[in-house]
């Protein structure tokens, strides 16, 4: 009953570290792709303040909203200015580096921006693929585990109803304490 416990106590915060991973991922893959498309509209001949705008209407569905609101901001305050409110919003790695892209850009000009956003793009979705990469080993080690520490438990489970007799030492008090420790070693495993 306590482990049982301890596991349900557990279970919304593990699913919440999980949909908060999924959902870095899935942004990181959408600055990414924003990335790239900034990098093509800028070598298409459009300055970055155009390219924020088409961004808004066929960029990634996720970051719609926010380059609006970018490109929004860029004509009222400045692209300086608006590129550090859509870091503060995004609060993500990948959103800092394309903000400061974008305020550097802004500040001394260049024409090698497009390179910068391509390089960018790339570094963003190699890490996003390396995110996932390392999720799905640690969920391949996770069942590893999980199966290792369900064993012992399998087992007194098909030892209680083969031979109950063999079992019976557990059902004293120092016996429930050995079980205790026993499953706590295995939690903590």
């Amino acid at each position: 009953a306590a482990v049982g416990a301890v596991s349900g106590a557990m279970l919304p915060r593990l699913l919440s570290e999980q949909r908060s991973l999924r959902a870095r991922i899935e942004l990181t893959d959408a600055l990414s792709e924003a990335a790239a498309g900034l990098r093509d509209a800028v070598r298409g001949g459009l300055g970055l303040s155009e390219g924020l705008a088409g961004l808004a209407s066929w960029g990634p569905v996720l970051l719609r909203d926010e380059m609006a609101a970018l490109a929004r901001d860029a004509r009222r305050a400045g692209l300086e200015s608006a590129a550090r409110s859509f870091a503060r919003r995004l609060d993500d790695p990948g959103a800092d580096l394309l903000a400061a892209t974008l305020a550097f850009n802004a500040r001394v000009g260049g024409s090698r921006v497009a390179d910068v956003l391509n390089a960018m793009s790339e570094e963003l979705a190699a890490e996003a693929r390396t995110v996932r990469e390392l999720r799905a080993r640690q969920s391949r080690q996770r069942a590893s585990a999980a199966i290792v520490a369900l064993a012992p438990i399998l087992l007194l489970v098909i030892l209680r109803q083969v031979n109950p007799g063999y079992l019976a030492v557990y059902d004293t008090p120092a016996g429930q304490a050995v079980l205790a420790v026993a499953a706590t070693l295995v939690a903590a495993g």
